[in-house]
C-alpha cells in the first residue's frame, strides 16, 4: 500500500500542474485509506478552489478541521479562500484562528496584515506590519501593506519613508512609483512628485493612474492646459476611474469655471467615488450647487 505522503506527493504535483480532477482522485484515494489524516481533505478543497468550486473547498477543509481542529494550515486556506470572495470577515476570523495555533507564522501574519488592509483596518493593519518589520526589516510585503495604509490614512510622510525603501530595494514597480509620486504631492513636493510619475509612466505607458496624478501636480503648478491633458489621458485608459474626474473638477475650479467642475464631479459620483475613497466629491458637490442656487 502507497503510503500517505507518496499519495499527497502524487496529488499536489498534479495539482501544481492544473490538472485538478486527476489531483482530485489521489486526494479521495488518500482519504479512503487515511480517513483520520486532515491533509488530503484540505488539499482537496484546495483543488475544489482552483476550479472555483467554493462550496465544495469549503466543505471539504471543514472536514480537515472535523479531523483535527488543530490543524492550523485549514484555518489558514479557509482566510484565503474568503479574501479571494472579498468576505474580509470571515477571512479575518479564520486568519485569527490560524494564529491563535500558530502565533508567529510569518506566512499567516502578513496575509492578516493584508486582510486588514483590504477591509481599510489601516490602524491593525501597520501593527501588524510593524510588528513584522522589526523582526525582518527586509520583508518587503509588510512593508509595502504598511505603506499602503499609511497612504490610506493620509500619514504621507511615513508612508514616503517606506516606499522610498521599497523602492530602493526592489526592481522599479510603477506602482511604488505612482504611490511615491502622489505621497510627495500630497506634502507639496511637486519636483520629487512629478520625477516619480514621470518615471511610472515612462516604466509603464499603459497604468491610468501616474497621468491623473501628474496633472494634479501640473495643477499645483499653476499649468492648467498640462493638467488637464494628463488627466484626460488617464480617463482615456481608464474611463471609469473616478478620482480622475475628481482631479478634473479641481483644475476647472482653479480656472474658476464652476459649471464643468459640478459637471465633472457629477460623473465622480455617478462612479461611485465615494465607496473608493470617501465623501469628498459628494460634500465638494453639494457646496458648489448650494452656491450656484
Amino acid at each position: 500500500m502507497q503510503s500517505l505522503d507518496d499519495i499527497l506527493e502524487i496529488g499536489s504535483r498534479l495539482m501544481d500542474s492544473f490538472k485538478y480532477d486527476e489531483a482530485i482522485a489521489y486526494f479521495a484515494k488518500a482519504i479512503e485509506l487515511y480517513p483520520a489524516d486532515p491533509r488530503a481533505y484540505d488539499l482537496k478543497g484546495i483543488s475544489f478552489f482552483r476550479q472555483l468550486k467554493i462550496d465544495e473547498a469549503i466543505a471539504e477543509i471543514n472536514k480537515a478541521l472535523a479531523c483535527d481542529p488543530a490543524f492550523h494550515l485549514a484555518f489558514f486556506h479557509l482566510a484565503e479562500l474568503y479574501t479571494e470572495q472579498g468576505d474580509f470577515k470571515s477571512a479575518d476570523n479564520y486568519c485569527a484562528k490560524a494564529l491563535e495555533i500558530a502565533p508567529d507564522n510569518e506566512r499567516y501574519l502578513t496575509t492578516w496584515a493584508y486582510i486588514k488592509l483590504l477591509a481599510k483596518e489601516d490602524e491593525q493593519c501597520i501593527s501588524i506590519c510593524s510588528h513584522l518589520l522589526n523582526f525582518n526589516p527586509a520583508d518587503i510585503y509588510a512593508r509595502e501593506y504598511r505603506a499602503n495604509a499609511y497612504l490610506n490614512k493620509k500619514e504621507f510622510k511615513q508612508a514616503i519613508a517606506d516606499y522610498e525603501i521599497l523602492h530602493g530595494s526592489i526592481m522599479e514597480n510603477s506602482i511604488i512609483l505612482n504611490n511615491l509620486g502622489y505621497a510627495y504631492s500630497k506634502i507639496g513636493d511637486t519636483n520629487y512628485s512629478e520625477r516619480y510619475l514621470l518615471a511610472a509612466i515612462k516604466l509603464d505607458p499603459g497604468f491610468s493612474f501616474p497621468y491623473n496624478n501628474l496633472g494634479y501636480v501640473y495643477m499645483l503648478k499653476g499649468d492648467s492646459k498640462k493638467a488637464h491633458a494628463f488627466i484626460d489621458k488617464s480617463i482615456e485608459l481608464d474611463p471609469g476611474n473616478s478620482y480622475a474626474f475628481k482631479n478634473k473638477a479641481l483644475v476647472y475650479l482653479k480656472q474658476n469655471d464652476t459649471k464643468n467642475a459640478i459637471a465633472a464631479l457629477e460623473k465622480a459620483k455617478a462612479l461611485r467615488f465615494d465607496i473608493y475613497y470617501g465623501d469628498e466629491v459628494d460634500l465638494l458637490l453639494n457646496k458648489l450647487i448650494g452656491e450656484e442656487a
